[in-house]
Parts: C-alpha cells; structure tokens; sequence
C-alpha cells in the first residue's frame, strides 16, 4: 500500500494513521510489527540462529524478539522452528 505524496502532503499524522488503519485492519505500528514478525518467520525456516534474526529485524536483544514474536504468533520462536521440522 503506498500514500501519494499529495495524500501525504494532505493528511496530517492521525488523518494517515487512521487511512492506514482502515486499509490494513491494524495500526501502523501493528502492521510494521506483523511485517518484521513474517520475515524473523522466514529466517527460523531457513534455520537462522534466533539471536541474529532477533538483530535482522530490528529487535534490541534477543528476549525482546522472542516476547514479541510469542505476542503474535503464540509460540516462542524456537517452538515456531521445531514445530516447523
């Protein structure tokens, strides 16, 4: 989904905030959130060390990455990755 730079020139912060949270049924923050959880998904398949994924995604340590990741998905990543063998 992208905003037309007129749109974004238009809108102020809580107006875009709000269009984002129409289209994509989540905060922007939520939404940016579910993206960074998808891909740390797609490293465990490939068999990444947690700790490096909890760095490739932007989290601040390892233990902050595996409680978001559990918020999301349920699981701790390293359940996500031996449920997925």
């Amino acid at each position: 989904m992208r905003l037309g730079r007129e749109a974004r020139a238009v809108l102020h912060s809580g107006q875009r905030r709000e269009y984002v949270t129409l289209e994509v049924g989540r905060p922007p923050h939520a939404y940016l959130e579910q993206i960074r959880i998808n891909h740390a998904k797609a490293l465990l398949l490939k068999g990444c060390p947690i700790s490096q994924i909890a760095m490739e995604t932007g989290y601040v340590d390892q233990s902050h990455f595996a409680n978001r990741f559990k918020c999301f998905v349920g699981v701790t990543p390293r359940q996500f990755a031996q449920s997925q063998q």
